[in-house]
């Protein structure tokens, strides 16, 4: 690995939520709730009717723990890991809520 130093660095990796987190600016969740009243205005859901909108996360759990360090160019920022088709099992899990609570 010496002779490529200068091409290239040793690296912990994140994960790719962390980044968008980090990249988000203030003015973009301004602009999204701005959208999202537009949103709800045109289709009369601010009107006292919570049972009307829903949410869904979704969250996945794999059983690889993968690589802390992986090989990427010098000039890259960030190492994003990603969970590869290892063959281990990974579980999704879905949860879906109504602003009523239901």
């Amino acid at each position: 690995m010496q002779r490529w130093l200068k091409e290239i660095k040793l690296a912990n990796t994140v994960k790719l939520e962390k980044v968008c987190s980090e990249a988000c600016r203030k003015e973009t969740v301004e602009r999204w709730f701005e959208h999202l009243n537009v949103v709800l205005t045109k289709h009369k859901l601010l009107n006292n009717r919570p049972e009307a909108i829903w949410n869904v996360d979704e969250s996945g759990f794999g059983d690889d723990p993968g690589k802390r360090s992986v090989i990427i160019k010098r000039d890259s920022k960030y190492a994003i890991s990603s969970q590869p088709g290892t063959g281990k099992s990974y579980t999704t899990v879905i949860m879906c809520t109504s602003a009523s609570g239901e």
